[in-house]
């Protein structure tokens, strides 16, 4: 897995004849900082706002993207766990930014996707609570994300539950969730249109081909309900690229129109995704994650953390076909190549033989040309537009300086300094503990206000650093003492570590390890952790060198962080 990112080369462009599609791109983000928020600036810069707003104002008017009053599906990619799914950094940024609508937000977002309940990471389909998902916090799932939005009507559905069930519409009677099946096969791409129709967490009714259900008056309002496509970028075994266009398969049911004689997947390769888009509901915004991608050609969708390359790229288009485009030959080809592959085929989009990324995207081009939709793949009508992110973060070499001089001045606050620097705050401490965070003196703020944090470390470079102080192995002393900490780094018991590995220390790797002690274990797995008591866990460390002294005197003192 690479921790550091690997930057493909390009550069702003002009398109040089119209009709254009414009590409704004988010450089040097990993979701969890200014990214998404420069990003929207950038596109209100070039006349794409974000918000709709009687008033004009900054990144907003009457012709933005997202009224107030909307009901918004954010769909996601769900079947695959950790580098496979849709970066939930990302995700907690885009409904952040929408909920903080200028105007005010009293609408309501569904984050969805429909993993077809076969294949993906669990071999039965999609999941919105993995243990191991794509962020910096590998332990936040989708739904962690969903509920810390408490104060707005943000709830999560995943169509896999209703991938089987055939329905009809609300006009027709038919009140149950479940998925709309056209029997008529597009004649010009073989696609069976089909899509979820569902009540949400808040009880709204939503057919996505038609808009959502007023069961009073028994009519639809179909422009309140919007969608935004939230890809990752990625290889495909079969389709050679995944991104924006192959992410509606997530919209489709693949076994009903299968059972019906014609299955979406197959599809895929005659242009029937782009069927799916226009005869549903096309998206008002593509948002690709490329933060992680995978650049192996023929191994995707499937993308472990060992497999993925990090890129620190978000990009953005209403123009679905023109973002697959430009990411695959500008960002998977290139890093693809660094990474020392040669036959690049695959993923490239002008490899237009059959059944190949470039042909089946072609294809689904002329599907939603034919919708009167402007999409495109010719270089000349696309614009490139950049956000320079990292003007308001510190380059790769400052951080590692900054991060190795916090912990040479004070280690002790090592969990501390990477909940900032991933924007996540600091855990909550119970009254009337002490407070040993950074800034607590002064009120725990975390830094000047507007101010941007280094990148944060990774949690496997975290549960790395853990792992070479401690350098631990064997049975348990007390297990109420040990186990998985702050950022998934493996606390050792009492008795796992050695006199001479303990000895060793020096007082950076003491300050560390404190840190990582008092940010606690957790309970019971994926549940809220217990700090552990750094005086006890040494003291009893210390006695466990001796086997004839007793194992210690009580259990570890304990305080709840979250």
């Amino acid at each position: 897995m690479e921790s550091q990112p690997i930057r493909p080369a390009f550069s702003e462009s002009l398109a040089e004849s119209k009709p254009a599609s414009a590409i704004f791109v988010g450089n040097s983000t990993a979701g969890n900082d200014w990214g998404v928020t420069r990003l929207i600036d950038l596109m209100g810069n070039h006349g794409v706002l974000f918000y709709k707003s009687p008033v004009a104002a900054k990144n907003s008017g009457p012709d933005g993207l997202i009224a107030g009053d909307d009901t918004l599906i954010i769909k996601v990619n769900s079947q695959w766990d950790e580098r496979g799914g849709t970066n939930t950094d990302l995700l907690k940024a885009l409904i952040k930014v929408i909920v903080d609508h200028p105007g005010g937000f009293t609408g309501e977002i569904i984050v969805a996707d429909n993993g077809q309940a076969q294949y993906g990471a669990t071999g039965g389909g999609g999941s919105l609570d993995y243990r191991r998902n794509n962020a910096e916090d590998t332990a936040q799932s989708v739904q962690r994300v969903v509920d810390s939005f408490t104060g707005s009507r943000v709830s999560t559905y995943l169509w896999d539950s209703i991938t089987t069930r055939r329905v009809r519409e609300y006009s027709a009677g038919d009140i149950k969730d479940g998925y709309v099946t056209d029997a008529v096969v597009n004649p010009g791409t073989g696609a069976m249109v089909s899509y979820p129709k569902f009540k949400t967490k808040f009880g709204t009714r939503v057919s996505l081909k038609l808009g959502t259900w007023d069961s009073k008056t028994e009519t639809y309002d179909s422009g309140r309900l919007k969608l935004v496509n939230l890809p990752v970028l990625k290889s495909h075994r079969i389709y050679g690229v995944t991104a924006c266009v192959k992410h509606y398969m997530g919209v489709v049911a693949d076994k009903l129109t299968a059972q019906l004689g014609a299955r979406a997947h197959t599809t895929v390769a005659t242009g029937g995704l782009g069927t799916a888009m226009v005869e549903t509901r096309f998206p008002i915004l593509n948002l690709l994650d490329a933060i992680w991608v995978n650049a192996n050609p023929g191994q995707g969708p499937r993308t472990d953390y060992e497999a993925a390359t990090r890129a620190n790229l978000i990009v953005a288009g209403t123009d679905p076909v023109a973002l697959d485009y430009w990411a695959a030959k500008k960002i998977l080809m290139p890093l693809a190549q660094q990474r020392g592959y040669r036959d690049l085929a695959p993923i490239n989009p002008d490899n237009t033989e059959y059944r190949c990324f470039g042909q089946w995207l072609r294809l689904s081009m002329a599907a939603i040309r034919q919708a009167g939709y402007q999409v495109t793949v010719d270089e000349a009508q696309i614009k490139i537009q950049q956000a320079q992110v990292e003007l308001m973060y510190l380059d790769d070499a400052r951080q590692e300086r900054v991060l190795q001089s916090q912990l040479k001045a004070n280690p002790g606050d090592t969990v501390l300094y990477e909940y900032y620097k991933r924007g996540l705050g600091q855990p909550d401490i119970p009254e009337g503990e002490d407070p040993y965070y950074l800034g607590a003196e002064s009120g725990g703020d975390l830094g000047p206000e507007g101010a941007s944090a280094p990148t944060a470390y990774s949690d496997p470079e975290l549960q790395a650093m853990v792992e070479s102080i401690t350098g631990t192995t064997g049975t348990l002393y007390n297990p109420k003492m040990g186990g998985v900490g702050a950022f998934g780094a493996d606390i050792p018991s009492p008795n796992e570590m050695s006199r001479s590995r303990f000895q060793g220390m020096d007082e950076t790797d003491l300050g560390v390890l404190g840190s990582f002690l008092r940010a606690g274990v957790e309970v019971e797995p994926g549940g809220p952790r217990v700090g552990l008591n750094e005086s006890d866990w040494l003291r009893q460390t210390k006695q466990s060198w001796v086997p004839t002294l007793s194992e210690g005197t009580g259990g570890p003192s304990m305080t709840v962080v979250t």
